[in-house]
């Protein structure tokens, strides 16, 4: 099926010679002068970064959003990635956002309508924990996300924060969380936006967005429709021949609805209202094995609705937040060609409910210390046919959490040395499942006041099973019990004329009672808790602009070596887990024309648990570019834009046999309006 270029072999062989390109191309943005991943509202994300010396907790609180700006994450390797590196890196969905960060690898199962899934440092989807508008996304009983199915049309900000730390974020946090910060700019008063955009294999999409704001808050809404046919060709090799096929059920489509409401009641008092819903069909394409294409006819169609409410207040120096979320999904999976367990074919539905209540409290203590104090209840539930029958048709879970935290920041007025210190203990109790306690402690330091900050930090984390690996029949196991991590992190942030920001990160994740699915027969496997892993590794990320504007680059850079450490695979690399990965992204601005281009290289991946050099996947590397120009017609915006995407039409999997679309093209309009 690939082009047989580069084989494992040459993917290992390749690492230095990558590297020498990664230093050199860090080398020569040196001369940067500002983050591209900039945020109106913080000098830190400006930075793209975090920073010991930008730490606002009354708005974060107020606000309720974000989870780079707290003093808890001085101590974590974070990334942010606002509006215009989400539009440099043409991006579709999240997962094209959040693939910009170091240590970030996405994880895609075949064309668009693929699911796309996040491992940062080395762990699974199921081990990171996102949120959305800063609040849990997805309950744990549900387990990874579908980055892919959340277009980067709502999408504001994106927040990165690599490391574990399930004190602060919850269950699952092993290798950390992502936050997805949506909505519309209001600021600047009433203002309506749409896009039109058609593109290969069938791709059209449209959206619109209307924002608007009054004496004491604002409305924002948008919608997204995204289609395509997924038909793309890819060469298949088989028995020493080439043959050019085309990908089969690979069609997808979905709307996608957003709503907000914010409104101050006074200085002192905030609420806030987040609708979110999308309905979506797909195929849903097997593997392709000796040539042919498995589930030709499996369809999956889902509909959900999310929503947050959140009421802030403050109160001299002490603050609090309340927010509650609910969420309804209903999925269907039908494929009448899989008749495994009836004979007219599958037809499964799905009902899950989930609803949770957060509350936190934060107080200053002097003018140095912070105490906080939080509490989280949650419950889900699932209803649906291929649960086990001892489930009863359905299962659920509740779940209790309380979280003490404080934060210290220490000042030299004579040399200016800055030391900050932060600890956590987090204690969560589950229906079902055993209680775990996590632990957090991080310090960082800032001689001199000056630029360099240093930071560290080790944590104690878990990750819950999901209702699948628990319930699903022929396969779960009620007896599992929580898998558990230790994290240790440490690092450093050069900031070079208050502009550009240099990264440099270490960090070793070991995890125990890792669940995995282990045959009890030729037909049926069960999930257990036997595997041991050991993450480690290095990130380097670099972000700048240079030529007053003109030019905007953000490049990262990981190598790591994550090896399961369990019985006869011991010493041996995760499989789908790369040893090394980068990207680089650059945009050239002048006057009313852009010009970027965004590139990505991905090591060599083992698939098979024996790390058999036969069966590895080969590295590749792709190239994407655009080109936009702007004008303003009768008071309205315009811009046109021209997109293509592997532009090389490097022929490649990220799973094994399911390939990825080789050199596409896209064409977009957008026109935006401000009414006053």
């Amino acid at each position: 099926m690939h082009k047989q270029r580069w084989g494992a072999t040459h993917g290992v062989a390749s690492h230095r010679s990558l590297m020498k390109r990664v230093v050199y191309i860090a080398v020569t943005m040196c001369a940067a002068a500002s983050a591209l991943a900039q945020n109106p509202d913080s000098t830190a994300a400006r930075r793209g970064e975090d920073s010991a010396r930008a730490v606002s907790l009354p708005s974060v609180i107020v606000q309720a959003q974000s989870i780079a700006t707290q003093s808890s994450t001085a101590a974590h390797s974070t990334t942010i990635l606002a509006r215009a590196a989400i539009d440099a890196a043409q991006a579709r969905d999240a997962s094209d956002v959040v693939a910009l960060a170091p240590g970030a690898f996405i994880r895609q199962y075949g064309g668009q309508g693929g699911l796309r899934t996040v491992s940062l440092r080395g762990t699974s989807a199921q081990q990171t924990v996102v949120l959305l508008d800063g609040v849990r996304y997805q309950s744990s009983a549900v387990g990874s996300v579908d980055l892919g199915s959340i277009p980067s049309s709502i999408l504001k900000r994106v927040e990165v924060v690599r490391g574990g730390d399930a004190a602060r974020f919850g269950a699952n946090a092993l290798g950390g969380a992502v936050n997805l910060i949506t909505g519309s700019d209001a600021a600047n008063g009433d203002v309506v936006s749409m896009r039109a955009d058609a593109g290969s294999f069938g791709e059209i999409g449209a959206s619109a967005s209307a924002a608007t704001r009054y004496d004491r808050g604002s409305i924002d809404a948008s919608i997204s429709l995204t289609s395509s046919n997924g038909s793309f060709p890819f060469s298949y090799r088989e028995y020493g021949e080439t043959s050019i096929v085309r990908r089969r059920n690979a069609d997808a489509s979905r709307f996608f609805a957003r709503a907000s409401w914010e409104h101050n009641v006074d200085t002192s008092h905030r609420l806030g209202v987040t609708l979110l819903g999308f309905e979506s069909d797909r195929g849903v394409p097997g593997a392709i094995v000796q040539g042919q294409h498995e589930q030709l006819n499996a369809r999956m169609s889902e509909r959900e609705l999310f929503a947050i409410a959140r009421s802030s207040w403050s109160v001299s120096s002490w603050q609090m937040l309340v927010a509650l979320t609910g969420r309804v999904n209903d999925l269907t999976y039908r494929d009448p060609d899989d008749r495994s367990l009836r004979a007219e074919g599958t037809d499964s539905r799905y009902v899950r409910n989930e609803s949770a209540l957060f509350v936190r409290t934060i107080y200053p203590i002097t003018e140095r210390g912070i105490f906080e104090a939080s509490a989280e209840l949650s419950y889900a539930d699932l209803e649906g046919d291929n649960l086990d029958p001892s489930a009863g048709g359905t299962v659920e879970r509740l779940q209790g959490g309380v979280t003490t935290a404080t934060s210290w920041i220490f000042s030299n007025a004579s040399n200016g040395n800055s030391v900050a210190f932060d600890a956590a203990l987090r204690i969560d109790a589950y229906s079902t499942i055993t209680t775990a306690l996590s632990p957090s402690l991080g310090v960082s330091f800032q001689p001199l006041g000056g630029p360099l900050r240093l930071r560290a930090r080790g944590t104690m984390n878990y990750r819950v099973p999901s209702f699948t690996e628990q319930y699903y029949l022929n396969y779960g196991n009620t007896a599992l019990r929580p898998e558990r991590s230790y994290s240790v992190d440490a690092g450093a942030t050069f900031l070079v004329d208050e502009a550009l920001v240099l990264e440099a990160s270490g960090f070793l994740i070991d995890t125990r009672d890792q669940i995995v699915a282990v045959p009890q027969s030729p037909l049926v496997w069960s999930a257990r808790n036997v595997a041991r892993t050991l993450s480690r590794g290095i990130e380097l990320g670099v972000s700048g602009t240079m030529f007053d504007g003109m030019l905007a680059t953000n490049l990262s850079y990981t190598r790591m070596h994550a090896e399961d450490r369990t019985g006869d695979s011991f010493g041996k690399l995760l499989i789908y887990t790369p040893e090394e990965f980068a990207t680089a992204l650059v945009e050239f601005r002048y006057d009313v024309f852009a010009l970027g281009a965004t590139w990505q290289h991905v090591s060599h991946r083992h698939t098979l648990t024996s790390n058999a050099a036969d069966a590895a996947l080969p590295h590749y590397e792709t190239l994407n570019a655009h080109m936009s120009a702007r004008a303003t017609i009768a008071g309205i915006n315009c811009t046109a834009r021209i997109e293509g995407f592997n532009l090389f039409d490097a022929e490649y999997q990220v799973i094994r046999n399911y390939p990825m679309p080789g050199r596409s093209l896209r064409l977009g309009v957008e026109a935006a309006y401000a009414l006053r």
